[in-house]
């Protein structure tokens, strides 16, 4: 019986063809860690980049590529990737927390910078306008004071 339905037309053609990526997939696992072995983490993780092209639902991959990313957004993708392929992935999980937790206690930091800078800048607003004020009332009793001694008080004339 054929199959009429056009989505599910399958040949082993297409077989052989994804069999081919999966294995041009692992030749680069393998340069990558024979470049990483070696101390070439620039060449592994442009092998390993390449490698998530070709074979974006290999785990491994993603693993390897995560050994030598640094950027904390690079990591999480990483990190996201191999728990989408494999979610009982219980190491990736416990290291995306902790970049999470990493993140959150950079944000937190940032916000605790950004509020005593602020609280800084209001304090020194408020020592400014204390100065300010007390400039004024030491000018007007100073005009107060030339005033009088210009004119005199007027008393008794």
């Amino acid at each position: 019986m054929a199959n009429t339905d056009a989505s599910l037309d399958f040949s082993f053609d297409d077989l052989d063809a994804l069999q081919e990526k999966k294995s041009r997939g692992n030749d680069l696992l393998l340069l990558g860690k024979a470049a990483y072995d070696a101390g070439d983490k620039r060449m592994a993780h442009d092998l390993w980049r390449e490698a998530t092209g070709i074979d974006p639902y290999n785990e491994n991959v993603w693993t390897a590529l995560l050994m030598v990313i640094e950027a904390p957004e690079d990591r999480r993708v990483c990190l996201d990737n191999i728990i989408a392929i494999n979610p009982t992935n219980m190491k990736a999980r416990r290291a995306l927390m902790a970049l999470t937790d990493r993140e959150q206690a950079r944000q937190r930091a940032r916000e605790a910078e950004a509020a005593a800078l602020l609280k800084h800048k209001a304090e020194r607003r408020k020592k400014l306008v204390r100065r300010l004020g007390f400039a004024l009332v030491m000018a007007v009793l100073i005009a107060i004071a030339v005033a009088v001694a210009v004119f005199g008080l007027g008393v008794g004339r």
